[in-house]
């Protein structure tokens, strides 16, 4: 990857085709997660809206119980924002 005048080595380690349209995961390449944090610090500040995340729950995981643990982590760390977390059911519809 070259970013200006930066160049980076990956190595390749899956390929994904043919990634519909109308699917919620539009991307030109994914990177590790830890190299978009040491690029971008305040990604993982409270209230950061540049990333998303995805979780597999088991299947006894109870999604209102987990809202309900993290609705008000943001609220909590910063008393300025008025955002709250909730997970939500990325199903095959939005692939």
């Amino acid at each position: 990857m070259k970013d200006n005048d930066r160049q980076e080595a990956y190595k390749i380690t899956g390929v994904i085709r043919d990634v519909p349209s109308q699917s919620l995961l539009q991307f030109d390449f994914i990177i590790p997660f830890s190299n978009s944090w040491q690029e971008n610090p305040s990604a993982n500040e409270t209230g950061a809206s540049s990333c998303h995340y995805w979780a597999l729950l088991s299947e006894n995981s109870d999604v209102s119980e987990i809202n309900n643990k993290i609705r008000n982590l943001i609220k909590n760390q910063e008393t300025t924002m008025n955002q709250e977390l909730f997970m939500f059911p990325l199903s095959e519809k939005i692939l």
